[in-house]
């Protein structure tokens, strides 16, 4: 199995997060307490994906640019 490389889990992470925010704010989650609480946890994702103590700087901006294009 493979597994992405840090720059592509935030993006992913991202998406996750554009995401869960539409359908909290446009009322279209079935489940709000628990979209919330996933939405805690991208966010806490996305923090340890780019903590320089546990290999955040191993960001490969360049894949990021890739992604946003």
């Amino acid at each position: 199995m493979a597994v992405p490389n840090r720059a592509t889990l935030i993006v992913l992470k991202l998406k996750a997060i554009w995401d869960r925010n539409n359908r909290i704010s446009q009322r279209k989650s079935y489940g709000i307490e628990w979209e919330s609480g996933k939405l805690a946890k991208d966010y806490a994702d996305i923090l340890a994906l780019i903590d320089p103590n546990n290999g955040g700087n191993d960001v490969e901006i360049s894949v990021l640019g890739k992604f946003m294009n």
